[in-house]
């Protein structure tokens, strides 16, 4: 906000003397005035609050980014005399989705009197608030913020990029909480309605929360510095237009621009809220906070903030109004994107939460002799299910606990397989300062090394593997086994198939349950086998001929393991 500088003190000394004197004389008459005349004539006084006028309180609770205008808004009625009682707007900035939570264990009088959070979907959440819609206060459509460098060097100040080519591109992008920050939500939400709502946009949904999840980000504060600096490599990160104009604003060099991806963009609308079944005192009061609020008056101190105007004063909610400041669109519309349900948004956040539930997952890699066969695509099976792995470990955030074991026939020990990783959170550092996640990319990249001769013993190991990651259960994790091979069992002296059957059913039958994800690399693989462990174990099947496939299977899978449908 600017300071501002009164001229008068850059007058004469004397001058406060006899300004002191003139403000003397003036609170005399005022004095004289309360006995003479009635208190409604003392509304445009703006100091009438202070001469002993009893004072009514309005609450309002707002949406953090807008507490600093609505308190300048609100300012020139503080002390308004409204049916003899001095009005006394109190603005307090709260997250939406507090307030929302809030309105399912507080009773009605402890409820604010007026309500402004940036989404209409939260005020579709609180049934038990009797809350009157008045209407919209501003709006700001949901963007990608990064600097002007960086958008010329991504070459998107020539064409403006899909929601894809943002959340799932090469460049990093650093979200705040999807689960409490609309834009970040409004962005996840418009990613998956450009790519259909279906199971591809699931996945890539999948893919975009754990990326974000991942330690090595800077945070929200850090992506924000690099991108108000100018660099070219700043990462990207949603935003509000209002909020990338406040920032380059308040910049010496404004360096920020907003990127809006060509499918449109969602739009924040900010409803105003008044509290219904209101005690007689306050009903005028709080009515007359709503009336400032929606003023010609209040939408230019928005403007100037870095708003548009009201959503329900246009069709589209952004066309016009345009906001002061720069680095932000200021001709033609901005395309509007459906605005989601409270059901989307619902199953959205529970989406989020089920991916924000730790994974411990063990990698089960086939290193028979026949995995150095190549597939259509020219690549080898080996290499294909190294690739594979690479991908996941470097996927999954730093919460998740991989381990690898390879397997093949008679490796040495009385064992079918070998550990090369037990499992251990990913970000673990060994006595050479290498972390879990290095070591099984390491150990993926040249997973081609531990070919071994001796048959596919893919039952036994099966059976070792599930033994393995029930001893050492996590409950409060998704556990477990991604199992990959190119063949079927050929060890004609251990476990059968009904074997590994009856041990899924015998480890599962309690609380810990973990599925196995069957990957078949190439047409040679026992799929109808595979199947049935899957089924038992609640687990899935998939086919990986190429390394789009590979992805699309571990995306998928990462999505089944926590009932993502």
């Amino acid at each position: 906000m600017r300071t501002h500088v009164d001229a008068d003190r850059r007058g004469p000394v004397r001058r406060p003397a006899r300004l002191a004197l003139g403000t003397g004389g003036l609170v005399a008459a005022l004095a004289l005035g309360v006995t003479l005349v009635p208190r409604s004539a003392l509304v445009s006084v703006p100091w009438a609050g202070t001469i002993g006028c009893e004072r009514v309180r309005v609450d309002v609770a707002v949406s953090p980014e807008l507490q600093p205008v609505v308190r300048r808004i609100l300012r020139s009625i503080d002390g308004q005399v409204v049916q003899g009682k001095c009005l006394t707007p109190v603005v307090r900035g709260q997250e939406p989705q507090v307030t929302a939570a809030s309105a399912e264990v507080l009773p009605v009088d402890r409820a604010p009197q007026v309500w402004i959070p940036d989404a209409v979907v939260w005020g579709e959440k609180v049934q038990r608030w009797p809350l009157i819609a008045e209407g919209s206060l501003a709006s700001t459509p949901v963007v990608v913020a990064t600097s002007t460098e960086a958008v010329e060097a991504l070459g998107w100040s020539q064409q403006a990029p899909t929601w894809k080519d943002v959340l799932r591109g090469k460049r990093a992008v650093v979200v705040p909480d999807y689960q409490s920050q609309s834009e970040s939500l409004d962005a996840l939400i418009a990613l998956w309605q450009s790519l259909g709502k279906g199971t591809a946009a699931d996945q890539e949904m999948v893919g975009t929360v754990l990326a974000a999840d991942r330690s090595d980000l800077p945070v929200p504060a850090a992506a924000i510095a690099a991108a108000r600096s100018g660099s070219a490599d700043a990462p990207l990160f949603p935003a509000t237009e209002q909020a990338v104009a406040h920032l380059n604003a308040t910049s010496a060099v404004p360096q920020l621009a907003a990127v809006y991806p060509k499918e449109g963009s969602p739009v924040l609308n900010y409803p105003i809220y008044r509290l219904g079944g209101q005690p007689a005192a306050a009903g005028p009061a709080v009515r007359a906070v709503v009336h400032r609020l929606r003023s010609a008056s209040a939408q230019e101190l928005l403007r100037q903030e870095g708003f548009r105007r009201p959503s329900d004063d246009n069709d589209t909610g952004v066309s016009g109004g345009n906001p002061v400041g720069t680095g932000i669109r200021r001709a033609g519309d901005v395309t509007v994107l459906d605005p989601p349900g409270r059901v989307e948004v619902d199953e959205m956040i529970d989406r989020v939460r089920a991916l924000a539930k730790p994974s411990r997952i063990l990698l089960v890699m086939d290193v028979s002799v026949s995995m150095k066969d190549r597939l259509k695509d020219g690549s080898t099976r080996i290499q294909l299910s190294g690739d594979a792995v690479k991908l996941g470990v470097d996927l999954l955030p730093e919460g998740s606990s991989v381990g690898m074991w390879v397997f093949a026939g008679k490796m040495g020990g009385g064992k079918d397989y070998r550990v090369l990783e037990p499992v251990a959170p990913l970000k673990t550092v060994d006595a050479h300062g290498e972390t879990q996640r290095t070591r099984l990319m390491r150990r993926a990249g040249s997973i081609d090394e531990d070919v071994s001769r001796g048959g596919t013993s893919l039952y036994d190991t099966t059976i070792a593997a599930l033994r393995e990651m029930h001893r050492t259960y996590d409950p409060k994790a998704v556990n477990a086994i991604v199992l990959m091979t190119d063949g079927g069992n050929s060890d004609k002296t251990g476990a059968d198939l009904d074997d590994v059957l009856a041990e899924i059913r015998k480890l599962d039958q309690g609380r810990q349950k973990v599925a196995v994800y069957a990957a078949g690399l190439g047409a040679d693989a026992d799929y109808p086998a595979m199947k049935k462990i899957a089924k038992a174990s609640d687990g899935y099947t998939y086919r990986i001929d190429n390394t789009t496939a590979g992805q699309e299977a571990l995306l998928d899978g990462l999505r089944r393991s926590r009932n993502i449908s």
